[in-house]
């Protein structure tokens, strides 16, 4: 089925489109859209796939005491940046300890944001969020995402002056039709416990620019974009704020991304990017004008490699691009770098059996895969706080992970979500190697956790 929105430029139209949007998953070679002209298709039929909020979530997006995160994090009245702590030190019972177990001690700050410009591949100007750790107390203009229907969770203030440090770097790749601010309650997360993240939006393949003529092209354009929003935040510009020299320490980085944008994230990482023979002849059959042509020849002989050396984990969300060998599989099963890969057990679109479960069953290094026990697809992405406005044929996914008697609920799932992507992150750029014992196997009723290789260390 292909679902098409035409979106308006209020509010409301972006929320539509957005939260449709957000559900397509691009599959070069699979089975061509007819009037795509691009040879891709876009499987829009799975409406069980969105992802929101828990009834007992508070509706300026932040979560309630189920999720994990403290419910007083957001922002006083007065526009000042609070954290869930006065002493702006403290436990990490929000993300990674919590009703889970374990965790460590570490400074937690509020959250700042601003936008810059980063020239992106094939010529692009690529609007990138980058959130980054303030101190508590600032004053300042709060952030609210998707046209003002999201709330920060943490109360975040746009452009203010960061907190004093260097911080490693987390970049950050949104899905296929997806936007930056989409998984707000984890970019922020990773902000909130000292990093720089780093959000391009992935130009001709977002909610309201999407252009299918270019979803081969996207392929291999979406791996450049990332890598040079990462130089970006590293390298300002005239006209940048002074207070960005320095903040950024991209001598280690993570990279991370949910759908496309974990198959983004995969690629820059370092495992190569192919081109099976149904794809080749999709995307072959291209008029030769188009950038895929061009793209191709630039990048010379397939596999292609977009790894960038100073990767030391990623972290795939409901990854795509596996199952269709698009991510080579040879280099998979040769690949080092430590991975942890998240997915849910009833997502439809890039589902647990063909896409999560294969890549870590091939990986011979440090790894670990968190199954959310049931959830879907959308269940990486703060969705339900646009849940009023979804259109009728999406309504019924919604409920099933939104209402009251959802199990797990979104909160649990996203409380699940923060930690393990924390404790990776805390262990592979800050060295906390008390971190490991988190990837121990466990099962309970929000996740299944297994890892190999982690904990021998």
């Amino acid at each position: 089925m292909r679902l098409i929105i035409h979106a308006r430029s209020s509010s409301l139209g972006l929320a539509i489109a957005l939260f449709a949007a957000l559900a397509l998953v691009v599959v070069p070679g699979c089975s061509a859209d007819s009037d795509s002209g691009s040879g891709l298709a876009a499987d829009a039929g799975a409406t069980d796939g969105q992802g929101g909020q828990d009834a007992g979530a508070s509706s300026d997006g932040g979560t309630n005491s189920d999720s994990g995160t403290n419910s007083d994090s957001r922002t006083n009245a007065g526009g000042d940046a609070v954290t869930g702590q006065d002493s702006g030190s403290a436990t990490r019972s929000d993300a990674v300890g919590g009703s889970d177990g374990g965790g460590s001690t570490a400074k937690v700050y509020a959250v700042g944001m601003i936008v810059l410009q980063t020239k992106g591949a094939g010529g692009r100007t690529l609007p990138t969020n980058v959130w980054y750790p303030i101190d508590a107390g600032q004053k300042g203009e709060l952030v609210k995402y998707l046209q003002g229907l999201v709330a920060s969770p943490y109360g975040a203030l746009k452009g203010v002056k960061p907190a004093a440090g260097s911080f490693p770097v987390i970049a950050f790749s949104h899905g296929n039709q997806g936007v930056p601010d989409q998984s707000v309650f984890l970019t922020e997360a990773y902000a909130r416990h000292g990093y720089v993240v780093v959000s391009p939006a992935h130009v001709n393949n977002t909610t309201l620019d999407n252009d299918p003529t270019l979803a081969c092209a996207m392929t291999l354009w979406r791996p450049q974009d990332l890598k040079a929003a990462i130089d970006r935040v590293a390298k300002p510009e005239k006209g940048d704020p002074a207070w960005l020299k320095g903040l950024a320490d991209t001598s280690k980085i993570a990279v991370t991304g949910h759908s496309f944008g974990g198959y983004t994230s995969l690629a820059v990482a370092g495992i190569k990017v192919d081109e099976p023979p149904l794809a080749a002849a999709n995307c072959g059959a291209l008029p030769a004008l188009n950038p895929y042509h061009a793209e191709k020849k630039k990048l010379g002989a397939k596999p292609w490699d977009f790894g960038d050396k100073r990767v030391k984990v990623v972290i795939p969300l409901a990854h795509a691009m596996y199952a269709y060998h698009i991510l080579q599989h040879a280099s998979a099963k040769a690949f080092k770098v430590p991975t942890i890969i998240m997915a849910a057990t009833g997502d439809s679109l890039t589902t647990f059996k063909g896409e999560a479960e294969p890549l870590y069953n091939d990986l011979p290094g440090e790894a670990a895969l968190m199954a959310i026990q049931g959830g879907e697809h959308m269940s990486f992405a703060n969705i339900c706080e646009v849940a009023a406005f979804v259109p009728a044929n999406l309504k019924a996914g919604v409920q099933k992970l939104c209402n009251k008697g959802a199990k797990p609920t979104i909160p649990q799932q996203h409380a699940a979500i923060v930690k393990y992507s924390l404790a990776a992150a805390d262990l592979y750029l800050k060295g906390d190697a008390e971190m490991r014992k988190l990837f121990k196997p466990a099962l309970n009723q929000v996740y299944e956790l297994k890892s190999k290789g982690i904990l021998k260390k």
